[in-house]
């Protein structure tokens, strides 16, 4: 069980008149408890973008279920490269996305590793990040 978790409430209230019992007032609510699993990298989204010096590595975590790992939580998002060569980052975006910036050189094709509280979501290199489909 993972501890990032958001609560979810919905209430419903009707109010009316009946001609027997007057008045009447009724409230219903509901509330869904959303925790964040295991990191899918299936369900999750990869993107890069390059830029003239650098690379920007964008991510939304997401779990088995499709559940957002949500903002707020940058230090559960970690990158290692081989390289050593981050600028920074994770850049919390607000959204549920956290980016990173990567220094590059022409020849480098860093070996990444990518995870999100402590799973894995991206292991390999820097080209096979770029390869892979863009979603």
């Amino acid at each position: 069980m993972s501890l990032f978790q958001a609560s979810i409430a919905l209430s419903v209230s009707i109010k009316g008149a009946d001609s027997r019992i007057g008045s009447l007032e009724r409230t219903q609510t509901a509330t869904a408890i959303v925790r964040f699993g295991k990191v899918d990298p299936r369900n999750s989204d990869l993107s890069l973008q390059e830029k003239e010096r650098a690379f920007d590595l964008t991510l939304r975590p997401r779990d088995r279920h499709r559940n957002l790992l949500g903002p707020g939580l940058s230090k559960e998002v970690r990158m290692t490269t081989s390289s050593g060569r981050i600028q920074a980052g994770p850049e919390d975006l607000g959204d549920g996305r956290y980016r990173f910036t990567l220094l590059s050189t022409n020849r480098a094709n860093p070996s990444l590793t990518l995870t999100v509280s402590q799973h894995p979501l991206f292991k390999g290199t820097l080209r096979k990040m770029r390869s892979m489909k863009r979603r």
